[in-house]
Protein backbone atom coordinates (compact mmCIF):
# COMPACT_ATOMS: atom_id res chain seq x y z
CA UNK A 1 0.00 0.00 0.00
CA UNK A 2 2.89 2.31 0.58
CA UNK A 3 4.49 1.79 -2.38
CA UNK A 4 1.33 2.18 -4.41
CA UNK A 5 0.80 5.39 -2.58
CA UNK A 6 4.61 6.34 -2.94
CA UNK A 7 3.76 5.99 -6.56
CA UNK A 8 0.60 7.26 -7.57
CA UNK A 9 1.37 10.78 -5.34
CA UNK A 10 5.17 10.64 -5.98
CA UNK A 11 5.99 10.44 -2.55
CA UNK A 12 9.53 10.42 -1.65
CA UNK A 13 9.76 7.40 0.73
CA UNK A 14 13.17 8.39 1.97
CA UNK A 15 11.58 11.38 3.33
CA UNK A 16 8.68 9.90 4.98
CA UNK A 17 7.65 8.68 8.08
CA UNK A 18 5.93 5.96 8.97
CA UNK A 19 4.27 6.30 12.32
CA UNK A 20 2.48 3.20 14.58
CA UNK A 21 1.98 1.05 17.50
CA UNK A 22 2.76 -1.90 16.50
CA UNK A 23 5.58 -4.31 14.50
CA UNK A 24 3.84 -4.62 11.25
CA UNK A 25 3.41 -0.64 11.09
CA UNK A 26 7.26 -0.54 11.98
CA UNK A 27 7.93 -3.13 9.43
CA UNK A 28 5.92 -1.87 6.63
CA UNK A 29 7.60 1.45 7.05
CA UNK A 30 11.50 0.21 7.16
CA UNK A 31 10.74 -1.95 3.91
CA UNK A 32 9.72 1.20 1.89
CA UNK A 33 12.36 2.85 3.89
CA UNK A 34 10.67 5.33 5.69
CA UNK A 35 11.99 6.44 9.36
CA UNK A 36 9.79 5.14 11.80
CA UNK A 37 8.20 5.95 15.15
CA UNK A 38 6.52 3.40 17.78
CA UNK A 39 4.13 4.75 20.01
CA UNK A 40 4.59 3.20 23.23
CA UNK A 41 2.09 4.47 25.08
CA UNK A 42 4.12 5.27 27.91
CA UNK A 43 5.23 1.21 27.88
CA UNK A 44 8.65 2.44 28.01
CA UNK A 45 11.81 0.70 25.87
CA UNK A 46 10.62 -1.88 23.10
CA UNK A 47 13.11 -4.43 20.95
CA UNK A 48 10.82 -3.30 18.24
CA UNK A 49 12.83 -2.43 15.32
CA UNK A 50 11.99 1.49 14.89
CA UNK A 51 14.42 4.53 14.72
CA UNK A 52 12.61 6.57 17.54
CA UNK A 53 10.15 5.56 20.31
CA UNK A 54 7.10 8.10 21.41
CA UNK A 55 4.86 7.99 24.55
CA UNK A 56 1.69 9.24 22.74
CA UNK A 57 0.66 10.46 19.23
CA UNK A 58 1.33 13.89 19.77
CA UNK A 59 4.42 13.26 21.36
CA UNK A 60 5.30 11.20 17.80
CA UNK A 61 3.80 14.72 15.67
CA UNK A 62 6.42 16.79 18.13
CA UNK A 63 9.35 14.78 16.84
CA UNK A 64 8.53 14.25 13.41
CA UNK A 65 8.76 18.38 13.75
CA UNK A 66 11.52 18.55 15.65
CA UNK A 67 13.67 15.51 13.13
CA UNK A 68 12.08 17.28 9.87
CA UNK A 69 12.49 15.44 6.81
Amino acid sequence: MLLQAARDYNIDLSRSWMVGDGWRDMEAGKAAGCKTVLITAGEGETTMDCDYTAESLAAAVRLVLEMGS
